[in-house]
């Protein structure tokens, strides 16, 4: 008799107030941060926080972040006109988890988000093509 381990993949979905750590230590080890000492929630305090936790998107393996994408909403105000924009950047895998389409999984689940809360324009940040 085999015994095998049953993996339980939730999400796209807004990540809890104790996984804060968890990203912060993902996504400053992935871009590579951490080995300079320094981590993401000091370099962007206003995505990497409690207040902006519905806005911090994950896919979850047994209870570890395993992939992740982060969202900031604010206004831009041009001449007299204000638009509300997102900006979209952060967005990591895990290389134990990489291939299997969790970081498009959680760029649709963004603009998705974005779309329901009347953002008029969105931002992406990264050197890669979507």
């Amino acid at each position: 008799m085999s015994s095998r381990v049953q993996t339980m993949i939730e999400g796209p979905r807004a990540a809890k107030t104790e996984e804060l750590p968890q990203i912060v230590k993902l996504t400053s080890w992935i871009f590579g941060f951490e080995k300079h000492g320094v981590y993401l929630d000091k370099v962007f305090p206003h995505v990497f926080c409690e207040e902006n936790i519905e806005n911090l998107r994950v896919i979850v393996s047994n209870g570890k972040v395993i992939s992740h994408l982060g969202i900031w909403e604010g206004y831009l105000y041009f001449y007299s006109t204000q638009l509300k924009v997102g900006l979209i950047g952060c967005v990591c895998t895990h290389p134990d988890y990489r291939m299997k389409g969790y970081a498009s999984t959680l760029v649709q689940d963004a603009f998705a988000k974005l779309s329901n809360d009347h953002v008029d324009l969105v931002m992406v940040s990264g050197a890669r093509s979507l």
